[in-house]
């Protein structure tokens, strides 16, 4: 079904015509200068889907690295007044 659009507007996907169906076409526009293409305006590809990331075992993490040692609360603290800045 043709619809008539005022000149100069153009239908990207998502717009809604007048009979409340969604516009699927994809729009790729030419920007030319001095009547040679000198780039080519399109809309970004569509995102892939993401696949769920594996979290990282922090608790695994720090009893490698640190054992089974515990460090005092106020080590941060003095390592910080011991710097100038």
């Amino acid at each position: 079904m043709f619809i008539p659009r005022p000149a100069g507007s153009i239908l990207v996907p998502g717009d809604e015509l007048t009979t409340g169906h969604k516009c699927n076409m994809i729009v790729q526009l030419e920007i030319s200068k001095r009547g040679k293409i000198i780039a080519w305006l399109t809309p970004p590809p569509a995102p892939k889907p993401s696949r769920p990331r594996k979290r990282p075992d922090f608790a695994a993490r720090l009893k490698r690295i640190y054992g089974d040692k515990v460090l005092r609360g106020d080590v941060i603290v003095e390592e910080r007044e011991s710097r100038p800045y």
